[in-house]
């Protein structure tokens, strides 16, 4: 009898790896001997540098050399950014399927195997991601896993894959993009990505709105935590006690208003940039989302300068609006209260 892996490979054209890298050397290595030992190669390895000044071309190099796939690396003349640098290494795929891929983590070896089979057997179907375990900066894999890091609970995955998925992107992103795999049939419904955007929430976006968007609960990656990613899953209740040990509670606090008003005033911008790309597309059946961005967006903006506010002068203005912290954020009474002391 055909192994999954003989049938996987009997169905598809391939697939691209989408890599971006900036001075990755310290955790590249391990992320690409976990590409090399796939279960089912890739078809590709694109990577796209962002003007390292490390070694991580050398090492690029070096693993190009001894891989039976073609490795391309692009280096950028000029600093592009997270988003407009994976915007480019999904440009340059060639292949049906593109797997996002970061520097830092390490994938499972059956990662693309167990994607790729999924989207074979549902046509219709335009993405995946999937769950993963974490692995903390001391290198120790933690109790928790990516997505219950994210409040991505059983209930929320129901709802997911219920025809809800939407509804949960407004309220924050699940779909981290070094789990992701997508159809490149779609890649002109995904791109241009808006640089208010992160690569991955956007794409995420895009896919529900085009397509759909499936929620696998296999741990196929290990997301690494380190104080140098520039998006990193949320801090555990661990980590928020030994900052409070050794900073104090003032300097919690301040830094906790500073993120929540940068945060909020960066949603208001990304979903007004979401709501003209809606308004362009002169789909009626848009305008029920349409409207949730709008109100989303207004939330965001009422908020982040409610903030600018000491505590007691904000606290009637923020509870008239625990609707909209119920529809529109993960753990609203926990937000609600950030918002409302800090």
């Amino acid at each position: 009898m055909p192994s999954l892996q003989d049938n996987v490979a009997a169905t598809v054209e391939g697939v691209s790896v989408a890599m971006c890298t900036y001075n990755g050397e310290a955790y590249l290595p391990q992320q690409l001997v976990s590409i090399a030992e796939q279960s089912i190669p890739p078809s590709e390895l694109v990577v796209c540098d962002d003007g390292s000044t490390d070694s991580t071309i050398e090492l690029l190099q070096r693993f190009a050399s001894c891989v039976p796939f073609p490795v391309r690396i692009v280096q950028n003349s000029k600093n592009l950014g997270s988003t407009g640098n994976f915007e480019q290494a999904i440009r340059l795929c060639r292949h049906e399927f593109i797997a996002l891929c970061d520097q830092d983590d390490i994938w499972h070896a059956n990662k693309l195997e167990v994607q790729v089979a999924l989207l074979a057997a549902r046509p219709d179907c335009g993405g995946v991601f999937s769950d993963g375990e974490l692995l903390n900066p001391a290198g120790d894999r933690e109790s928790r896993t990516l997505w219950q890091s994210f409040w991505f609970d059983s209930r929320e995955q129901k709802l997911f894959r219920s025809g809800h998925a939407l509804d949960l992107l407004l309220r924050g992103n699940v779909a981290t993009g070094m789990t992701m795999m997508f159809r490149s049939s779609l890649r002109d419904r995904l791109l241009p990505i808006p640089q208010s955007w992160i690569h991955d929430y956007w794409l995420a976006f895009m896919l529900c709105i085009h397509s759909t968007l499936a929620a696998c609960p296999e741990k196929l990656v290990v997301y690494r935590l380190h104080a140098s990613q520039s998006i990193g899953a949320p801090e555990s209740f661990k980590e928020k006690a030994h900052r409070i040990r050794t900073r104090g509670l003032g300097d919690y606090f301040r830094r906790a208003k500073l993120k929540s008003q940068a945060d909020y005033s960066r949603s208001a911008r990304a979903l007004e940039d979401l709501d003209r790309y809606l308004a362009d597309l002169h789909q009626p059946t848009m305008a029920e989302l349409r409207a949730a961005v709008k109100t989303k967006a207004e939330f965001c903006r009422f908020v982040a300068t409610a903030l600018e506010t000491q505590p007691p002068p904000r606290f009637s203005a923020i509870v008239a609006r625990a609707k909209l912290y119920g529809r529109y954020t993960n753990l609203p009474l926990r937000g609600m209260l950030r918002d409302l002391f800090v």
